[in-house]
């Protein structure tokens, strides 16, 4: 570990004028936003460069390192510098990456313009991994965000996408939605804790309903409450969606409003291809219990769905309410006539003895089924 220091002091003083070593991943590509008459394949290669010791300081600042994780850093700031001795061998090494992490390694919309440029570059990318970047200056600049869109849009292979925890809100989401509707090769999409709202799930809803490629998204955490989830209902039963996480959005407004989740129901029930749903922490209670069963029992595809953390017995996490037997018997009589349904996870519902009771002889009934009640 002490044997990296000079290099890396040395190479920080390279990219971004003497930074301290905890400020290179943000002024590092400060640096190369800074070089606006740089081509764009120079720009690829200087990216290059910055996500080889971006790695291996993450690996030297990890609490606790072992020497294992020590000659990792020192064989990675070996390549880099290598690779800054090299140009063709960086322009090489740019058209051959195939995935890129850059999880928390900037902050604002600069450095993204500039990353969306090198994006191009990188003609084999695969995956970007942008979560905790702060792309839209926490929603007051979209203009670095547009500019990586763009890029990922035209891209024709990159699969996977991490947007998590960039604050982009509505009007962000009108960006990505435009972009999923554009790409050709999307799969995979994370937008968790956003702050999307209502109009950002009906935005994203749109988005998917257009796309030929995603199958995959994450919008847990993002308070789109229960309109938001009739909008993303409709997004359900019009896209080839495989996977949805909408876990902790207060899809009922707190228990009050059970429509969202009748309408994610319905969808349920017409979707063509939606596999895995994930409705955790929605105080989902024993009316919404009902209707998913409604829907469970005609859909489709349906193989694994989580309800953990919700309120379908009528009794909350701390024992206020009545406990209400209809939810969990409808849904344990819908999961009964379904052998493709594999997969329940009610944990955290504060179930009683006969709920418990009535989800075991379910279990017990089913050769292949995977049933998790307790924490």
């Amino acid at each position: 570990m002490f044997a990296a220091a000079a290099p890396v002091t040395s190479l920080l003083q390279h990219l971004s004028a003497g930074t301290c070593l905890t400020d290179l991943p943000p002024d590092a590509l400060l640096h190369i936003a800074k070089c606006g008459s740089r081509s764009e394949r120079e720009l690829g290669s200087m990216l290059v460069v910055f996500c080889s010791v971006h790695q291996a300081l993450r690996l030297m600042l990890a609490e606790h390192m072992s020497r294992v994780r020590a000659d990792h850093a020192d064989e990675l700031l070996r390549d880099a510098f290598a690779l800054m001795k090299a140009p063709h061998a960086q322009e090489e090494r740019a058209q051959s990456i195939t995935s890129l992490n850059l999880a928390q390694s900037f902050g604002g919309p600069r450095p993204s313009m500039a990353l969306a440029r090198a994006i191009r570059v990188c003609g084999s990318l695969t995956s970007i991994d942008l979560s905790r970047n702060k792309l839209t200056s926490f929603g007051r600049d979209l203009s670095g965000l547009q500019s990586v869109a763009s890029a990922i849009a035209e891209s024709s292979l990159l699969t996977r996408l991490d947007l998590s925890v960039n604050r982009l809100g509505a009007e962000g989401s009108r960006i990505i939605a435009d972009c999923i509707s554009k790409s050709s090769s999307l799969i995979e999409l994370n937008l968790y804790l956003n702050f999307l709202g209502p109009a950002g799930a009906l935005a994203i809803s749109d988005g998917v309903a257009s796309s030929k490629s995603i199958r995959e998204l994450d919008l847990s955490a993002n308070k789109m409450g229960p309109w938001g989830a009739k909008a993303i209902a409709d997004g359900i039963a019009r896209s080839g969606l495989v996977c949805l996480d909408l876990s902790d959005n207060n899809l009922t407004n707190n228990g009050k409003d059970v429509t969202g989740i009748r309408a994610i129901a319905a969808a349920l029930a017409i979707s063509p291809s939606l596999e895995e749903l994930n409705l955790a922490g929605n105080s989902i209670g024993p009316s919404g219990a009902e209707a998913l069963a409604a829907g469970m029992a005609v859909s489709q595809k349906l193989s694994w769905i989580d309800l953990s953390h919700n309120v379908l017995c009528g009794v909350d996490a701390i024992g206020r309410g009545t406990h209400i037997v209809e939810g969990i018997n409808a849904l344990a009589e819908a999961l009964g006539g379904r052998d493709t349904i594999t997969h329940l996870d009610v944990r955290n519902n504060a179930l009683d003895d006969m709920a418990r009771q009535t989800l075991r002889d379910l279990a017990s009934s089913r050769q292949t089924f995977a049933l998790h009640m307790y924490p």
